[in-house]
C-alpha cells in the first residue's frame, strides 16, 4: 500500500531526526502500537525523518504492508515521533487521520463524477461515472438519482428526497470505471433549487470493502419554471486610482427555464473573496460598491456581455477582489438565488506600483549543471512608478516556488538574479539571463521566478510576484512530444484514412518510440493501454530514431472502424510509458474534429468585408463555403451577423444570442466533396458605432444532415462601424 505523508515542524526551534509510523485504525483516533502492540492500532509501515528547521516540511513515501486482523474498511493514519524521542512544545498533536481504505478481497463502488444540466423543467439526462476502487470485480449494481433540498440525503419512501432516475451499472473490474447515462424525471414538491445526488449500489446488494462511500453530490440544479441568472465572466483593469473611473466587463447568462426580463449586474471591490452585495441587506464588511450596469432580457440559455464605466472608491489603498453580482438586490424571482456572485481577480486600488512577471520561458530540457537561457518580461500593472527591483530565478520540483526568502532550509535552489529597472505605470521590461541548472534530481522541474522577492518596492498587490514557467526536463534522456496531428475532416469507417503526425524529441539524448493513433468522443485522449475503457485505438506505428531537438513528419494510413459520428483525432507517443523520458506528462497530442460516415460537411472558410463600414450604408460580404464531407451538399442557407465577441450563437436555434442579424442568403451552388464556392451578399448594418466582428453560420436551421454540425459558425476579424 503506497502511502505519502507530509511532516512539518510548527515549533520555534529545529527538531532532531525522528520516525513516523503509518497505521490502520477502526476509528479516527490514531493510537500508536508502541510500546504495547496489543493496545494500539496496527502499524503497517515506518519511515525515518530528517532534521527539520522551524517552519520546514518534509514529504516521505512509505511502501506499507496492509496487514490487519479482519477485512473491511480501515482508517489510514500516521503518527510522528511515536517513541517520544524528540522533546516538543506540544506532544498531543502528533497523530493525523486520513482517508478510509478498503483492505481485503472485494469490490468498492464509488461515484466519481455526476454531470447534469443547470436547470430542468421536464425530463433530463445525467452522466454518472462509477468506478470500482476495490480489489475484486463487482457484480451489477443499482444506480439511483435523487434531488435533495439540502445536503442531507433523506431518500423516499421513508424520507422526503424524491428518486428521479434509476439505471443498472454492469459489473466493473477493479481499477476501472464506467459512464452511465441516466434519464431523470424531476418530481419535486415545489419549484426551486435542489442538489443532484447519485448513489451506487442503492439497494446494498453488492458486498463491498467500504459501504459508506457510495454517494456523490453534484451541483445545485434549478427545477421548475423560472430564470436563473449567473455571472460567467468578469473583467477589469489590473489597477485603478482610488476615487477614479474605470471600464469593466461582465457576461451574464440565464441558466433557467424561463426568460429573465430586464435586470442588472452590480460590481464591488472586496477585501476578501466573500462579496455580499445589497441583496442580503447592507454590503458586507470590506465590500465597496463600484456601480452597476443594465442587463437585457435573456431567454433560457442566452448570455449577454455588458460593458460600462464604474468607480473605484475604497477606504484604504491596496489589493481588493473585484467581483460582480447578477440581479442585485434580487428583483428577479429565480430558481436559484445563491449563485448570482462571481469573484474575479485581485485588483490594485490606489496609488502605487504593482510588479508582476508576465512571461518566463526556458528550453524544454537541459543536462544537469548545463547553462540555459531564460527569457522574461516584467511589467508594472500599478498606478505609479516602481523603484528599482530584482528578479530571482528558481528551480522547483513542483509549481509551488519555495524561495530563499521563506527560509534557508528546504527552499528551492536559486538559479540567478537580475536587476529590474524603474518602470512607469503600464511599462514592461524584457530581458534574458544565462543560468546553470544544478540539481541532484533528474526528471521534470519547474523554472520559477519572483520579482521583488525582498519586498524592496511597496506595491498595491504583494501576492502576485511569483511565476512558475513551463516544465523543463533535466537529465540524460529523450523527451518525445506530438508537435501536430491532422487528418481529412471526413472519412468512411472502412477508410482509407491518412493521418499526418509530427513527432519531436525535446530531450537531451537520442531515442526512438512508437505512436498510437486514437479517435475520441471528446478532446481528452484516453489511452487504451492504461485502461480498457480508453478511446478506440485506430493505429500503432513506429517512429525512426530522433536526435535531441529533431522532428520527423510521417503519414500513416489506417481505417477508423468506429461508429458513425463526430470524433476528435488524437495521438500518444510512447503509449504505455515503455521508454524512460525526462518528462512523461507531455506525450499526448490533440487534433481536430473528424466526421466518420457518409455525408456532407459544410464550413465557412472566410468572410471578406471592408475594414470600415457606415451605419445604414450598403456593403458587400464575400463568403467562401467548402464541403469537407464525402458526399454532395445541396444549396444551404447563409446567415450573416454582427457580433460583439468571438462567440457566434445566432438567432434561430437555442440558445438565442444577442448577435445582430444582417442578412440571410444561400450558397450559390450544390457542392461536391472537397469543393468550395464563393457567394456575394449585400449587407446593411444599424448597430451602434464601434468595433464589431462579422460572423456567419452556414445551414443555421440544420436543414442539411451533416457529418459535423458544430463547425458551421465562423467569426471573421473585427472591422469598424462608423456613425
Amino acid at each position: 500500500l503506497p502511502v505519502e505523508l507530509e511532516v512539518c515542524n510548527q515549533g520555534t526551534a529545529p527538531s532532531e531526526p525522528a520516525t513516523a509510523s503509518v497505521h490502520l485504525s477502526l476509528d479516527e483516533e490514531i493510537t500508536p502500537s508502541f510500546p504495547d502492540p496489543a493496545s494500539g492500532d496496527p502499524m503497517i509501515g515506518m519511515v525515518p525523518l530528517p532534521w527539520l528547521d522551524r517552519g520546514q516540511c518534509h514529504v516521505a513515501n512509505v511502501e506499507a504492508d496492509a496487514w490487519v486482523p479482519t477485512e473491511g474498511d480501515w482508517r489510514l493514519g500516521a503518527y510522528v515521533d511515536f517513541s517520544n524521542d524528540v522533546a516538543e512544545l506540544l506532544e498531543m498533536n502528533n497523530a493525523t487521520a486520513g482517508a478510509l481504505v478498503g483492505v481485503g478481497m472485494g469490490p468498492d463502488y464509488v461515484v466519481t463524477g455526476i454531470t447534469g444540466p443547470p436547470s430542468a423543467l421536464d425530463n433530463f439526462e445525467v452522466d454518472v461515472d462509477v468506478c470500482n476502487r476495490g480489489t475484486a470485480p463487482g457484480n451489477p449494481a443499482a444506480l439511483t438519482l435523487y434531488l435533495s433540498s439540502d445536503q442531507l440525503l433523506d431518500p423516499q419512501p421513508t424520507g422526503i428526497d424524491p428518486e428521479v432516475g434509476y439505471e443498472f451499472v454492469p459489473g466493473v473490474p477493479p481499477g476501472e470505471c464506467d459512464r452511465i447515462v441516466v434519464n431523470a424525471v424531476p418530481s419535486t414538491p415545489e419549484d426551486g433549487p435542489y442538489w443532484l445526488v447519485a448513489r451506487v449500489d442503492s439497494f446494498q446488494e453488492v458486498s463491498e470493502l467500504i459501504e459508506t462511500n457510495n454517494d456523490m453530490w453534484g451541483d445545485l440544479m434549478g427545477i421548475g419554471f423560472g430564470p436563473d441568472l449567473v455571472v460567467s465572466a468578469v473583467d477589469a483593469p489590473s489597477s485603478a486610482h482610488n476615487d477614479s473611473n474605470f471600464t469593466a466587463q461582465a457576461t451574464i447568462c440565464n441558466q433557467g427555464t424561463m426568460p429573465s426580463g430586464p435586470s442588472n449586474v452590480a460590481f464591488f471591490h472586496s477585501s476578501d473573496p466573500d462579496i455580499v452585495g445589497y441583496g442580503s441587506g447592507p454590503t458586507g464588511p470590506g465590500d465597496f460598491y463600484a456601480g452597476e450596469l443594465p442587463v437585457p432580457d435573456l431567454v433560457p440559455g442566452a448570455c449577454a456581455s455588458v460593458e460600462g464605466e464604474l468607480s473605484a472608491s475604497v477606504t484604504t489603498d491596496g489589493a481588493y477582489y473585484f467581483g460582480a453580482i447578477a440581479d442585485d438586490p434580487g428583483w428577479v424571482d429565480e430558481l436559484i438565488e445563491t449563485n448570482n456572485t462571481a469573484v474575479g481577480f485581485l485588483m490594485g486600488v490606489g496609488y502605487g506600483p504593482d510588479l508582476r512577471i508576465e512571461s518566463l520561458a526556458g528550453p524544454p530540457s537541459a543536462l544537469p549543471g548545463s547553462p540555459v537561457q531564460l527569457d522574461f518580461e516584467v511589467c508594472n500593472g500599478g498606478t505609479a512608478m516602481s523603484g528599482p527591483a530584482s528578479l530571482t530565478f528558481y528551480l522547483s520540483v513542483d509549481a509551488d516556488i519555495d524561495p530563499s526568502s521563506s527560509g534557508p532550509i528546504g527552499s528551492d535552489p536559486m538559479l540567478g538574479e537580475v536587476p529590474v529597472p524603474m518602470l512607469i505605470e503600464g511599462e514592461c521590461h524584457t530581458g534574458s539571463d544565462l543560468v546553470n541548472v544544478y540539481t541532484q534530481d533528474s526528471g521534470p522541474h519547474f523554472i520559477g521566478g519572483i520579482v521583488d522577492e525582498w519586498n524592496v518596492v511597496s506595491e498595491l498587490i504583494e501576492t502576485n510576484n511569483d511565476y512558475a514557467a513551463d516544465v523543463i526536463g533535466i537529465g540524460n534522456g529523450p523527451d518525445f512530444v506530438v508537435a501536430s496531428v491532422s487528418a481529412p475532416a471526413s472519412s468512411f469507417s472502412s477508410g482509407p484514412f491518412p493521418i499526418t503526425i509530427e513527432v519531436c524529441n525535446e530531450g537531451t539524448q537520442s531515442g526512438s518510440t512508437a505512436v498510437s493513433l486514437y479517435l475520441s468522443e471528446d478532446a481528452i485522449i484516453e489511452s487504451s493501454y492504461l485502461s480498457p475503457q480508453g478511446d478506440p485505438l485506430i493505429g500503432l506505428f513506429s517512429m525512426p530514431i530522433l536526435a535531441p531537438g529533431a522532428c520527423k513528419t510521417e503519414v500513416f494510413e489506417t481505417s477508423p472502424f468506429v461508429s458513425d459520428g463526430v470524433w476528435v483525432l488524437g495521438a500518444i507517443v510512447d503509449d504505455g510509458a515503455y521508454e524512460e523520458e525526462l518528462r512523461e506528462g507531455n506525450n499526448i497530442g490533440v487534433g481536430g474534429l473528424v466526421g466518420i460516415g457518409s455525408g456532407p460537411d459544410l464550413v465557412i472558410m472566410s468572410i471578406d468585408v471592408p475594414s470600415d463600414v457606415t451605419v445604414g450604408t450598403p456593403f458587400t460580404a464575400t463568403v467562401e463555403v467548402c464541403n469537407q464531407g464525402n458526399s454532395h451538399a445541396p444549396i444551404a442557407s447563409l446567415s450573416i451577423y454582427h457580433s460583439d465577441d468571438d462567440t457566434l450563437t445566432g438567432q434561430f436555434l437555442s440558445p438565442i444570442g444577442s448577435d445582430d442579424l444582417l442578412a440571410i442568403g444561400s450558397t450559390s451552388n450544390p457542392l461536391p466533396p472537397a469543393a468550395c464556392d464563393s457567394t456575394d451578399l449585400q449587407l446593411m448594418t444599424f448597430v451602434d458605432p464601434g468595433i464589431w466582428r462579422i460572423g456567419g453560420i452556414v445551414d443555421e436551421e440544420m436543414v442539411v444532415a451533416e457529418l459535423i454540425e458544430q463547425n458551421n459558425p465562423f467569426v471573421a476579424i473585427p472591422h469598424n462601424v462608423n456613425p
